[in-house]
């Protein structure tokens, strides 16, 4: 990881302080001290694969649902990813991103990792490693793990001390197997991918910690590294296949030996990417290539006429295209439409162009419902403002697909909803209640027009 990628913030100044490599020690680290396992996933996902750029590669690299990442702001809820231009303990948000289908306003997520150091960083409390198991195996207290990684690190340098030599014989697993540790892997998903088995979160933070070897380790360091209830954390214990005493001084033996026996290793079982990174780096790739491909006019009518594209086809008279666009796929209808334009001196067919108005007036409705506002102001009667409200009510709430539904039926109806307030409906001060010059309507299409709406405006 360069200095460019880490020491720099977010108005292009390089920091004075040079941070070495950042590796999954520091992860590790982070875990040991308490920092959620979710954003340590995310961590070693960018450590893992330094040139990602992107949500949905972030989401790709770290195994994680972009709900997580990105939270749910409709929701007031925050995600792993901090604020654009801020940082948590582990990343650095420079950018969150900005998608458009303009190719030169698009900007991707940008989060970069940061050193986690020894100093100043974890907790002292105490920690008791029980003695009530028989067997012989090691017993690896997170105090005890914490105090071996000060010594052999060195004190007081903070987040200088972060990397490599000495750290690698605290925890040797990390160079080791550090494949089988990316949390991209099948076997870190949180849901089962096809048949494989998937041990969690909870399973990729223990691994890190304790590596593959089997070790005892005290049950409540478990809860505090999950950051779990007592009865979560023995569930999750047990879910994962792990032996365990009860009681006050309760020990769990880590045993992730299986993962790396010799024929795993050799086979490559659980170190490859799997299928749920495969499928999700699928999903981005079409994503991509959707989003080039709307950029253009005839990309962008096959994306907005296959959204609607049942209400569409009964607007169509040729049964060709009908057909097309019932059946073909966006990207094979984007085809299609190109192959017209080429043919036609740039012009999309009537039918698209008629989609097109609809959607411009769906985002201009807002306009359109003001006008009711005087009106409603000047009724002459509740009823009557009742029903204007309602009128106004349908309008903004109105969906797109209830514009192309209005724009394609086949008979011919008042451009917007606003020409229903028709001649002589006058409040008691004279004016009248529309806002738009007065024109000819043919009474069945008003009615066809009331109908639609689902109100009955007073005549």
């Amino acid at each position: 990881m360069s200095l460019d990628s880490i020491g720099r913030d977010v108005s292009g100044r390089t920091d004075l302080q040079e941070f070495p490599e950042i590796t999954f020690h520091d992860t590790r680290r982070a875990l040991m001290a308490g920092v959620p396992v979710q954003e340590c996933r995310v961590h070693a996902g960018l450590v893992s694969y330094p040139d990602v750029l992107g949500l949905d590669a972030i989401e790709v690299k770290s195994g994680l649902d972009r709900k997580v990442l990105y939270g749910r702001p409709d929701r007031g809820t925050s995600g792993v990813i901090p604020a654009e231009g801020q940082s948590s303990e582990l990343l650095r948000c420079i950018s969150r991103g900005v998608f458009t289908l303009e190719e030169s306003d698009r900007r991707p997520m940008e989060v970069h990792p940061l050193p986690f150091g020894p100093s100043g960083k974890w907790s002292s409390g105490p920690h008791q490693t029980s003695e009530s198991s028989s067997n012989s195996l090691p017993k690896k207290g997170l105090e005890a793990l914490r105090e071996k990684e000060k010594k052999d690190l060195g004190q007081g340098n903070g987040g200088q001390m972060t990397t490599s030599g000495k750290a690698a014989s605290v925890a040797p697993w990390i160079e080791q197997y550090e494949q089988l540790l990316r949390p991209d892997r099948d076997i870190w998903a949180n849901r089962a991918v096809g048949n494989r088995e998937a041990l969690g979160d909870a399973g990729w933070a223990l691994a890190m910690v304790y590596g593959f070897e089997p070790v005892q380790v005290p049950l409540k360091d478990v809860q505090a590294l999950l950051a779990l209830s007592p009865k979560q954390t023995q569930r999750v214990v047990d879910r994962l296949g792990f032996e365990r005493t009860s009681g006050r001084g309760a020990v769990v033996t880590v045993d992730f030996s299986r993962l790396v026996h010799e024929q795993a290793e050799e086979e490559g079982w659980y170190n490859g990417p799997g299928l749920r990174a495969a499928e999700k780096a699928r999903r981005v790739s079409d994503k991509k290539k959707a989003a080039g491909r709307r950029g253009t006019r005839h990309g962008y009518a096959a994306y907005r006429v296959h959204q609607h594209r049942e209400l569409v086809a009964q607007a169509i008279e040729d049964p060709e295209w009908r057909r097309k666009v019932l059946e073909l796929s966006e990207e094979r209808l984007s085809e299609a439409l190109e192959v017209w334009v080429s043919q036609h001196d740039g012009e999309l067919p009537e039918w698209v162009l008629m989609v097109f108005g609809a959607l411009r007036a769906h985002k201009d409705r807002l306009d359109v419902a003001a006008t009711y506002s005087d009106a409603i102001a000047e009724a002459e009667t509740e009823e009557h403002k009742r029903d204007l409200a309602k009128l106004k009510a349908r309008l903004v709430d109105a969906k797109p697909a209830d514009y192309v539904r209005m724009w394609t039926e086949p008979v011919d109806v008042p451009d917007t909803p606003a020409v229903l307030l028709e001649e002589g409906k006058e409040g008691t001060s004279g004016s009248p209640l529309r806002t738009q010059p007065a024109r000819e309507v043919d009474p069945e299409a008003l009615a066809a027009m009331k109908v639609r709406l689902g109100i009955s405006v007073p005549g």
